[in-house]
């Protein structure tokens, strides 16, 4: 049979009668109206009976489409791809027992040989400097300058040297190579503080929610004085005397006392700096998007540690965050939602916005459905077998601290309301976690 479909309608296509032998081949094409179309997402609900003989059935939706995550019902239903001549037959074959498990040992040989070759092969990177050759460009030398960046409009020649606002004008000559190296000696130059102060900066931003100096991007003049110059000064000193260890200058932040300051704001203080423009306390923060997601991964005791290899898609994978897959053009994912940086700019400071489809998306996304039903299971293994320890042990795990009487009598209420019986039940705690992983005190940072 066959039939025409308007986009966003069905069409039923009258069933009909065919003889097949061993060796046939069902097609089923469906192929868009345009030129244009790259896929096509039409839902075909197809069924196959078997007139004669054993009287079969195959249905696509259940043996393909339910299980195409997994073998797609390999048994019943062969996927071929037509790149040379087509196959002599598509009936599985009859075979015997014995025949059956070696066959099954051959599958497991394969497998166990394909993951011997996905293992990493060590790659080195062999550079050189140097030109084109037999080009205009054989040789690295000083270039004349592109007026208004055409090829043939070409203007002085401009000799290889740092900018003179940063470098002055007498700075030694670059006689040899394109000056990438001299570039980059100077750039980490113990004797240079530049590159050390922005770098503190931007680590003590990511602790603190504001930098020392707050336009993290500009340290001239049309940007903003530090707050602690000499806090900037003697961080900067120390990073650079640590061989630039950016693990050494997070340790020393996050064991220093102003890190360990509560978030909770004096009065007086209050008055005098609203916008804790001198770290008097500790700002209030959100976890950022990368952060959030590991950390219900981690709750749940799903987050996935091994390092390197592809990047993943799927959301609800247990791979970290850092390993999401980053889609340009896709500005409704999960890392847009919460405020992750945009991947078409450059980002200097993350926006911090609370919207409500960020609470829905804790309450009503599969993936975080997934973990506060993992988090349950996690608590049967490993927590207390009473109500009391239970919610004690998941205060502990969540928040870092003891839950006070009032947080165990409501804890109990809501299990008790949301248990159908005088016991509490699998889903009642289950709805208790995930109120717990969309409460603010796990959501930020205090």
């Amino acid at each position: 049979g066959s039939g025409k479909i308007d986009n966003g309608g069905q069409q039923e296509i009258p069933s009909a009668e065919a003889e097949i032998n061993v060796g046939d081949l069902i097609l089923v094409a469906i192929l868009p109206k345009g030129k244009d179309h790259g896929c096509d997402t039409t839902v075909v609900q197809l069924e196959i009976h078997e007139r004669d003989g054993e009287r079969r059935t195959w249905r696509v939706p259940e043996d393909v489409v339910n299980d195409f995550a997994g073998s797609a019902n390999s048994g019943a239903w062969y996927f071929v791809a037509f790149q040379g001549a087509p196959p002599v037959t598509l009936s599985p074959p009859k075979l015997s027992t014995d025949e059956k498990e070696a066959l099954e040992r051959k599958k497991e040989e394969l497998a166990t040989l394909r993951k011997e070759l996905s293992r990493p092969v060590p790659v080195a990177h062999g550079l050189q400097e140097g030109g084109v050759p037999e080009s205009a460009h054989a040789g690295i030398h000083d270039v004349q300058v592109h007026i208004r960046g055409r090829y043939d409009r070409l203007g002085k020649q401009v000799p290889r040297r740092f900018p003179r606002v940063l470098a002055g004008e007498n700075q030694p000559p670059i006689t040899e190579g394109s000056g990438r190296l001299q570039l980059a000696q100077w750039i980490a130059s113990p004797s240079n503080p530049l590159t050390a102060r922005v770098m503190v900066n931007r680590l003590w931003q990511h602790h603190f929610g504001e930098g020392l100096v707050r336009t993290p991007n500009n340290f001239g003049k049309l940007g903003e004085r530090p707050a602690h110059p000499e806090l900037l000064d003697y961080l900067a000193h120390r990073f650079i005397q640590s061989g630039w260890s950016i693990k050494a200058m997070h340790r020393s932040i996050v064991l220093s006392a102003v890190y360990q300051q509560s978030s909770v704001p004096n009065p007086e203080t209050l008055r005098a700096d609203p916008e804790n423009r001198l770290f008097d306390r500790m700002n209030r923060r959100r976890l950022e998007a990368e952060p959030l997601r590991d950390s219900l991964l981690t709750v749940a005791g799903e987050l996935g540690c091994t390092l390197g290899g592809p990047a993943i898609r799927e959301l609800d994978n247990h791979r970290r965050t850092l390993y999401l897959m980053t889609v340009r053009s896709d500005r409704s994912n999960y890392r847009m939602l919460f405020d992750a940086a945009d991947p078409v700019g450059i980002v200097e400071k993350r926006t911090d916005s609370t919207v409500a489809p960020q609470a829905l998306f804790l309450l009503n996304h599969p993936f975080v459905l997934a973990q506060a039903k993992t988090l349950v299971q996690r608590l049967n293994r490993e927590g207390p077998s009473d109500d009391r320890g239970k919610i004690e042990w998941l205060y502990q795990l969540l928040y870092g601290r003891p839950p006070g009487e009032d947080e165990i009598k409501i804890g109990r209420a809501a299990i008790a309301s949301a248990s159908s019986g005088s016991d509490s039940t699998p889903e009642a705690w289950h709805q208790y976690c995930q109120v717990l992983l969309c409460a603010n005190e796990f959501v930020y940072v205090d």
